[in-house]
C-alpha cells in the first residue's frame, strides 16, 4: 500500500490476524473492524542467518506487532499490569538473549574481525554488534536512562537509573573458540543494582535477579551452597597477577578453577557450582549483574579487607572483589589477609 491508502475489513466470523508472517498474531472477534493503512516507510527484505527467536525478542522490545492492544484503560503506572522492575527484567533478558543469539553464530565462524581497543586489549566485531543490539533496545524502551557499556557507549542523561553492560565478557575465550563467554546486563538505581541478567549462550543458561527477590536460572530458583568448611570448598579465580590467591587460598581449598569471565564466575557461585570467587580487579560492567544475582542467591560480596564492595566507575582504580556463599566469608577473609 501507498502512504495514503486505508483499508477497513469487518469479518463475519472470528479471524486470526497475522503480521510479518505470523511473528505477531491476534484473534479478533466477529464484527471487529480491522484497519490497514499504508506506510510512508518502504519495506526492505534482509537476508540473515539469525533465528526467529532472535527477531521475536527484538520485535517484542521494539514494539513491533499489532497496534492498539491494551489501550490506556489497561495501563498501570505506564507499564500495563506489570511493574517497572518486571518490565526492566524482561527487557534485560530479551536483550541478553538476543545478543547471545548473534554471539553464538559468530562464535562458529572460522574468522572474525579483531581490533585493538584504546587500552591495548582485544575487541571483536562480536563485542560491537552485541553492544549495539543491547543499547538500541534499551534506548527504545527507556530513552532517558543512562547507559554505560564496556566498549563504546557512555551516555549520561542525569537519570537515577543506569544500565551497565558487558556485551561480551570473555572476549579472549571467544577469540580462541572457548565456549566460556557471556553477556551481562544490569540496571542500577542510584548505583545500587536493581536488575541483573547474565546469559551464557553456549549452554543456553539465563541467570537473573531483581533486588529483594530470588536468583533464577532458566526460571528455576537457585541458592548458594551451605558449605562451611574451607578445605571442602571450590574456588573460582579471575586474573591474579600478584599471586595473592595462590599463596593464601590454594593450599587450603579443595580445588581452584578459572573460566575467564567474571560474570560466569559469579553466576556459578550463585547456583552452587562453586563456593568462593576471587577477582583481583574488576570493572562495573564485569560484575554489576553478578553481584546482585549472588546476593539474591544468599551469597556475600566484599572487598579483600571485608569492606562493602562498591561499583567504582573510576576504571583506573584497582577494585578487588571477594564473593562467597556467605558461610565461608569470614574464614576466607582471615586466610586471604594473613601476613
Amino acid at each position: 500500500f501507498g502512504a495514503g491508502t486505508e483499508l477497513k475489513i469487518i469479518p463475519d466470523t472470528e479471524v486470526y490476524v497475522l503480521v510479518d508472517g505470523g511473528r505477531a498474531t491476534n484473534l479478533l472477534k466477529t464484527k471487529k473492524v480491522i484497519t490497514i493503512t499504508g506506510s510512508k516507510m518502504p519495506a526492505y527484505l534482509i537476508k540473515t542467518s539469525q533465528s526467529r527467536g532472535f527477531f521475536d525478542r527484538l520485535g517484542t522490545n521494539l514494539g513491533w506487532g499489532i497496534g492498539g492492544e491494551g489501550g490506556e484503560a489497561d495501563q498501570k503506572n505506564g507499564y500495563g499490569e506489570t511493574t517497572f522492575e518486571e518490565v526492566a527484567l524482561e527487557l534485560a533478558r530479551n536483550a541478553a538473549m538476543g545478543a547471545g543469539d548473534v554471539l553464538r553464530e559468530l562464535h562458529r565462524k572460522e574468522e572474525i574481525e579483531i581490533f585493538e581497543n584504546p587500552k591495548g586489549g582485544k575487541v571483536t566485531e562480536a563485542d560491537y554488534l552485541s553492544e549495539n543490539i543491547i543499547t538500541s533496545l534499551i534506548r527504545n524502551k527507556f530513552p532517558d536512562h543512562d547507559i554505560i557499556s564496556e566498549e563504546t557507549v557512555w551516555e549520561d542523561n542525569n537519570s537515577k537509573y543506569r544500565w551497565v553492560i558487558d556485551p561480551l565478557d570473555g572476549t579472549g575465550n571467544f577469540i580462541h573458540k572457548n565456549p566460556n563467554y557471556s553477556v551481562s546486563v544490569a540496571l542500577l538505581e542510584e548505583n545500587d543494582p536493581l536488575v541483573g541478567v547474565i546469559y551464557i549462550p553456549e549452554i543456553d543458561q539465563l541467570y537473573s535477579a531483581v533486588r529483594g527477590g530470588n536468583a533464577m536460572v532458566n526460571g528455576n530458583v537457585i541458592k548458594t551452597t551451605n558449605r562451611g568448611e574451607i578445605r571442602e570448598s571450590m574456588l573460582i579465580t579471575g586474573h591474579d597477577p600478584k599471586g595473592e590467591l595462590l599463596s593464601s587460598l590454594y593450599p587450603v581449598v579443595k580445588g581452584v578453577r578459572r573460566y575467564g569471565s567474571a560474570a560466569i564466575n559469579l553466576a556459578y557461585l550463585a547456583c552452587g557450582s562453586a563456593d568462593v570467587v576471587w577477582e583481583w580487579d574488576t570493572n562495573p560492567w564485569d560484575v554489576a549483574a553478578g553481584i546482585l544475582i549472588v546476593k539474591c542467591a544468599g551469597g556475600r560480596v566484599t572487598k579483600k579487607n571485608g569492606e562493602e564492595y562498591i561499583l567504582d566507575f573510576k576504571i583506573d582504580n584497582v577494585n578487588e572483589l571477594l564473593a562467597s556463599n556467605g558461610q565461608l566469608h569470614s574464614n576466607i577473609l582471615v586466610e586471604i589477609n594473613k601476613d
